[in-house]
């Protein structure tokens, strides 16, 4: 749903004023310097409160890391860039893959980035696990099963809650739209320029409803309806990642780049999940793993295979790699299926907290998205939050709302129609939200659009320069 992944989103490891304008009395100083192992990168680090309704108090450190504009003097200023997640270390992504941004856009700006609360090299949450049961199932099939991962989520939620203190319950957007501003200040580079990209369009939204003021532009590309409920949500994300899964089948069955070209893709994908849920299938590959069941490759699929067409500067897995790992799994290998578990994404345990409260709930949530997806099973990122997050404390508030946003410039809405992560439903209702924005729509598929598509790519470009939106109704078809 809302993954841009170079490394695990999962967060856990094992190891000033109340008033909407205000932030710290005096900016911070950023001492940048060269990244290690990074030429041309430089890094830093940001402290802030764990609490901004407590100012003075514990403070937590940020990383940060910045692309320097290469034409100073036409430089415009600085880019903050988020790649989603929640959990993508946004800052050491940057130090990975520099080439993810255009030389048309770092000639004007440097490229900055933070890796939130959590996240990469920021301050990290602490907890001794065990992260994962293997005797629960992933999606609980009755009442029992439902307490047993209620109550497994519960007790590693206070180990951690132990370990980490009051800072588990402030790792959400409510505290990480205060850390934009505060790095904004920081920077000292006038009103913010923000490319959110999936989790990251959320972010920006809610940095808009709070500050609209201190906006110069921002560029929200595959993006997240706040205002969705947990089950409405989970059916939407459904019904993306099924056509997602639909349109590489439909690929793959015609494709010479695909090793299952001229077969039934569905029916053979259909025909591996239901054998490995009967027998799981090694791992061979992966030593001390355990075997992968129909259920982990349906997750597996979703959150990594379908994100993308082909491979990218972000991620090497894309649909040329699926054909592959089903042929594999079928010859007894589900290695390229196989991930480890790591426990909730704490994160967003506090941006999507479970709604549902008992198996009854629970599974009716589930059988709905299911109607919608019957290759998947709904096996998506909403799940699997709703999997890992129940009986995880919640926030005081829900935090799902429609966007209040007044006073904000013209912004840029960008989705793809086939986008099986963030579907574009979503994007509709985030430009409704959003006065005076713009949509740009790409025709085709894969998560996200800046990543991949050179059309998409220019009108961002663009817009971050000049301000200069695209006409209404602006498609790209690459």
């Amino acid at each position: 749903m809302r993954v841009v992944r170079i490394v695990p989103a999962l967060i856990i490891t094992a190891l000033l004023a109340s008033a909407p304008g205000a932030t710290a009395a005096t900016p911070a100083k950023l001492a940048w310097k060269a990244c290690a192992g990074a030429p041309g990168v430089q890094c830093a680090n940001l402290r802030v409160p764990v609490a901004w309704s407590q100012p003075r108090g514990k403070k937590v450190t940020l990383a940060l890391t910045r692309l320097p504009a290469t034409n100073r003097k036409r430089r415009i200023g600085s880019v903050m860039w988020n790649c989603g997640g929640p959990g993508c270390p946004s800052a050491q992504v940057v130090k990975g893959a520099p080439s993810l941004f255009t030389p048309r856009l770092r000639e004007r700006f440097d490229i900055v980035a933070f890796d939130p609360r959590g996240t990469g090299k920021s301050t990290p949450v602490r907890c001794d696990g065990p992260f994962s049961d293997p005797s629960i199932p992933t999606w609980p099939a009755d009442a029992t099963d439902f307490r047993q991962l209620r109550s497994f989520n519960a007790a590693l939620a206070k180990d951690c809650r132990r370990k980490t203190g009051s800072y588990l319950m402030h790792l959400g957007s409510v505290d990480v739209i205060r850390d934009m501003e505060a790095l904004r200040v920081a920077l000292g580079d006038g009103k913010l320029n923000w490319l959110g990209l999936s989790y990251g369009t959320m972010l920006g939204a809610l940095y808009a409803e709070r500050y609209p003021r201190r906006i110069r532009t921002m560029a929200l590309d595959g993006n997240l309806d706040r205002a969705l409920s947990g089950p409405g949500m989970l059916a939407t994300e459904a019904a993306a990642a099924e056509d997602g899964f639909d349109r590489f089948a439909s690929w793959c069955e015609t494709s010479p780049e695909c090793p299952l070209q001229g077969q039934d893709v569905p029916a053979v994908f259909d025909a591996l999940v239901a054998q490995a849920n009967s027998s799981p299938i090694p791992a061979t590959q992966v030593p001390g793993s355990t075997p992968v069941t129909g259920a982990d490759i349906q997750n597996a699929v979703d959150s990594g295979y379908l994100l993308f067409t082909q491979p990218n500067a972000l991620e090497r897995t894309s649909w040329l790699e699926l054909g592959p790992a089903i042929v594999s799994a079928q010859q007894g290998d589900a290695s390229y299926f196989y991930s480890e578990a790591t426990g909730a994404n704490a994160i967003a345990c506090l941006e999507f907290p479970v709604e549902a409260t008992n198996f009854s709930e629970f599974n009716a949530a589930m059988t709905f998205a299911r109607q919608g997806s019957p290759h998947l099973s709904a096996a998506v990122e909403t799940a699997r939050d709703m999997s890992t997050c129940v009986g995880w404390p919640k926030p005081k508030r829900d935090p799902r709302h429609f966007l209040r946003i007044h006073g904000a410039p013209p912004s840029l809405i960008v989705n793809a129609t086939h986008d099986p992560s963030t579907s574009y439903a979503w994007a509709l209702n985030m430009q409704a939200q959003f006065p005076r924005s713009v949509m740009l729509t790409r025709d085709g598929d894969g998560h996200t659009s800046s990543i991949s598509s050179p059309c998409a790519q220019g009108v961002i470009d663009e817009y971050l320069i000049s301000r200069r939106l695209p006409s209404p109704g602006t498609v790209c078809q690459d």
